[in-house]
């Protein structure tokens, strides 16, 4: 088009192109001066609609009024061609001033300042760009930075109204979600096609970050499927590996930046613009300007900190605030373990486990599990973000060190949105008092957030003998482990507490678990160890009937090897009344609603654990087994996926999606699934009923093979050791062999198989074509399964 001329204005060079159109060099023949002109693809100026949204958007872009991004001056149209007239910025792009080795720091930290203080003045308008790149970063000839090319910009209700988004893509694009942006720079939310907001930008702009002080990007893949992986798997190799001349404190502003979850990052660019601005004079160098006028926003972020210097002045006042519904959250991470002696790291998991399960109490107060912090390290160097992560209003840290017969603890619970510490403490006492502490901590923290433990004499820590405490600690200790002989080492500890304290109810609750626990583990046992769980447990319940672990393991018993279904509900509900916010509770209780054909309400129970866990495999895995049993199939695979990203080393995960996908009729994400699951097991086959899945999976997508060879290696294994008969009947079924796959699940009853409670859910799921099979109603009328529906 150099040439012609649109309107009044005379095309004199091609820039390039965006995504939404291509960008000339003009001249505006009536004002005298030269600008940039993005003119429409035809397709997008054809559809009234499309054209429609894209003049609204461009109204939204052009109230940006802000030095570092070029300014949208009109919408226009011209022999049938629609145009954007835009400010003309001359200098060079930000991808061709990276080097090899990256940027200096000063330079780095100056360009990094005035891009998120850009990005703030667009989230504040209601507008994401969606494709920052450095591409789309100009750094003019007198050296300010500008941002361009707000093509993919996403505008949210802010900006007008209802949320619009631009329609095309500068790289890619898919109809799994629509997917826009540049590849290596999307966040991961991106790259699923799931919903956006202004932390993506955010991720964008550590990866511009990233590459500017490291000369490469921190993640890499020869093809688009590798990269996203990268994208969504991948930690980024330590920047200070690469660039120690970095300060650490730069380093872990961009670490934020590229976390995978967006509760993680820095939740605004205004927040992540004064963090910037903190480190001016840091000891790598003072950053030199390079045009990024803040003047306008730099009244209110001192009238800020006034206002924070102020409010720390009159700290009573400040402390005396009613916290909002939004503190009633809170996470404990892992206390650290201060001493040098890794035989005393029991004490302080046990002391993490303990105030968790004590905080739980608290009515009004949403308390993490131990599943969703257990993955933060000990001493973590930056709680904040785990907070952030958690989704929190507050957290408790501290550390625990033993000299001789006393320990030292120091806690202290933060708030979340800004740092302060809104209560603290240091306890040094004999080792025989950690309970108390632990009730003392529990007391402090009710106080601060204004709920109160429930009144319940039961559980006073005053009469415990610490060393029978510290047994119990021991034994919670070893069944946390991934040994399969953990639940018998366990077994040790808690009997030697109960000898040294009869009166003990948390050591039986453990005693039981290890017993229910072995029981899955080692099915010969089962005649012996259910009967020990039992026991156990009734002891338990006797000494404390108000301990909510152990009604959540009477409900087991019940369901898993009692079949016993209105004791096992009865049991769920008296767990959550005790405890509402115990996450275990929540989670077997929506399996046990999927048992009783109830899955609506098994879906709901099983997205309450999972915002009370959000960061639990288990939790989300439940939800998702739920969506699979209730036939919502794509919903199902969404859940996996997202289990999966909590651990890529689930094994479990994998297994399941690739049966999910198989189920959809998607051979190729079935096979994908079950190739990474193969992958994760190595050289190991699995368990019986790992195997199993997969060889359903295998059949689903045309290869009956594998089941052959998996019936004929489980029949070998059975030889020396158990294989649960009802995992037989599952690989009878494809066969058709109904005869041996009927046999096997009479030896699963005989056996009590605890797998064969999903005998109702195979039947409504997969066995749909034998539910009226007479052998199947016999055995499900047997189980008395379902019972009558009753409601808690």
């Amino acid at each position: 088009m150099i040439g012609p001329t649109l309107a009044h204005y005379r095309i004199t060079a091609a820039i390039g192109a965006g995504g939404m159109g291509e960008v000339y060099r003009a001249t505006d023949t009536k004002l005298g001066r030269d600008v940039a002109l993005k003119v429409l693809p035809p397709e997008m100026a054809s559809d009234p609609e499309r054209l429609e949204r894209f003049q609204r958007e461009a109204k939204a872009l052009a109230a940006l009024d802000h030095p570092g991004i070029v300014g949208v001056y009109s919408v226009e149209e011209a022999g049938g061609v629609h145009f954007l007239t835009m400010q003309l910025v001359e200098g060079q792009s930000l991808d061709r001033l990276i080097s090899g080795d990256g940027l200096p720091v000063d330079r780095i930290l100056a360009i990094a300042m005035a891009l998120a203080d850009a990005l703030a003045a667009a989230h504040d308008k209601g507008i994401v760009h969606r494709d920052l790149k450095p591409a789309n970063v100009m750094v003019t000839n007198d050296g300010r930075v500008k941002v361009l090319d707000f093509g993919l910009a996403k505008l949210t209700g802010a900006a007008g109204g209802a949320e619009v988004d631009s329609e095309r893509s500068t790289e890619m694009r898919t109809r799994e979600g629509v997917v826009m942006g540049t590849m290596p720079y999307m966040s991961p939310e991106q790259v699923q096609g799931q919903p956006v907001d202004q932390r993506t930008d955010i991720f964008s702009l550590g990866v511009i970050l990233y590459e500017m002080a490291s000369g490469r990007r921190p993640f890499q893949g020869r093809s688009s499927a590798a990269l996203v992986s990268s994208i969504l798997r991948d930690a980024p190799r330590p920047l200070g590996d690469v660039r120690p001349d970095l300060p650490a404190k730069f380093t872990e502003v961009i670490a934020r930046c590229l976390e995978k979850d967006p509760r993680a990052r820095p939740q605004t660019a205004e927040h992540l613009s004064h963090e910037l601005e903190e480190l001016r004079g840091v000891p790598s160098g003072r950053p030199t300007p390079v045009g990024t006028p803040r003047g306008r926003r730099r009244p209110a972020v001192v009238l800020v900190g006034v206002v924070a210097a102020l409010m720390a002045v009159v700290a009573g006042v400040w402390r005396a605030r009613s916290p909002s519904a939004t503190e009633a959250s809170l996470a404990v991470l892992p206390f650290a373990n201060g001493g040098s002696d890794p035989d005393t790291e029991y004490l302080s998991d046990g002391v993490t486990v303990g105030l968790i399960n004590q905080l739980s109490e608290l009515p009004a107060l949403k308390v993490m599990s131990r599943l969703s912090v257990e993955r933060f390290s000990k001493g973590a160097s930056d709680p904040l973000a785990a907070g952030r992560l958690l989704g929190v209003a507050s957290i408790l840290t501290g550390s625990l060190v033993v000299r001789g017969e006393r320990l030292v603890i120091d806690a202290a619970l933060l708030a979340v949105s800004d740092g302060h510490q809104l209560w603290g403490d240091r306890f040094e006492r004999g080792k025989g008092d950690l309970l108390t502490i632990e009730r003392e901590i529990v007391g402090k923290i009710g106080e601060r957030l204004r709920v109160k433990l429930a009144n319940n004499p039961d559980h006073s820590a005053a009469a415990v003998d610490p060393e029978a405490y510290d047994l119990y600690l021991r034994g919670r200790y070893v069944m946390l482990g991934t040994s399969d002989d953990g639940p018998t080492r366990a077994q040790e500890f808690f009997r030697r507490a109960i000898e040294r304290e009869p009166r003990l109810a948390i050591a039986y609750a453990g005693l039981g678990d290890s017993y229910v626990d072995q029981s899955w583990l080692n099915s010969k046992d089962r005649g012996q160890t259910v009967p020990q769980a039992k026991a156990a447990l009734k002891k338990a319940i006797e000494l404390d009937p108000r301990l909510s672990e152990a009604h959540v393991l009477a409900a087991q018993i019940a369901q898993d090897f009692d079949w016993d279904w209105p004791a096992a509900e009865a049991a769920y509900g008296k767990a959550i009344e005790l405890n509402p916010g115990s996450d275990l509770a929540h989670r077997e209780y929506a399996s046990y609603l999927l048992i009783m054909d109830r899955p609506d309400a098994a879906i709901a129970e099983a997205r309450t654990a999972q915002s009370l866990d959000p960061l639990s495999v288990y939790a989300t895995h439940q939800l998702a087994f739920n969506l699979m049993a209730a036939g919502r199939l794509p919903e199902a695979a969404t859940q996996f996926r997202a289990a999966i990203e909590l651990n890529p080393t689930w094994v479990w995960g994998s297994i399941k999606l690739s049966l999910t996908y198989a189920l959809m009729g998607d051979r190729t994400k079935a096979l994908a699934a079950a190739a990474r699951a193969d992958e994760l097991l190595g050289k190991k086959a699995g368990s019986p009923l790992a195997q199993s899945w997969l060889a359903w999976t295998a059949y689903l997508c045309g290869d009956p093979t594998r089941l052959e060879q998996t019936l004929a290696r489980l029949h070998d294994q059975a030889r020396t050791t158990f294989v649960d008969p009802a995992v037989l009947a599952e690989l009878y079924y494809p066969k058709r062999d109904l005869d041996r796959m009927f046999e096997s699940l009479e030896r699963g009853y005989d056996a009590r198989s605890p797998l064969l409670v999903h005998l109702g859910i195979q039947g409504r799921f997969l066995w749909k074509d034998i539910a009226r099979d007479p052998r199947y109603l016999s055995l499900v009328k047997r189980m008395a399964y379902p019972p009558a529906r009753a409601s808690r």
